[in-house]
């Protein structure tokens, strides 16, 4: 996997991801604070994985743009992407895994 930008702050609230990479999701199980995950745009590919049902904080999820499996029963937004804004949404989804 080729990771070119990774910024994380797990000591400030309100922490923000963004990464670009390819290949299958990272594993950020062990991140329990992040509040926001943009993996968007991307060349991830494969499944998303269920180790994200643990980051009970996410309150934006954003997997759109990307090579990566849907989810059987996943919400999707009205274009069919899986971008997800609020607590619920990020919850409804991740349900699905």
């Amino acid at each position: 996997m080729k990771i070119s930008l990774l910024v994380i702050s797990l000591r400030s609230p309100g922490v923000v991801v963004k990464i670009s990479v390819a290949g299958p999701i990272p594993d950020f199980s062990q991140n329990t604070a992040l509040n926001h995950l943009y993996l968007d745009s991307n060349q991830l590919s494969g499944n998303v994985p269920k180790s994200l049902k643990s980051l009970s904080q996410l309150s934006t999820l954003t997997l759109h743009a990307t090579q990566l499996e849907i989810p059987p029963q996943a919400p999707l937004a009205s274009d069919g992407d899986m971008f997800y804004d609020n607590r619920e949404a990020v919850a409804s989804f991740l349900a699905v895994l």
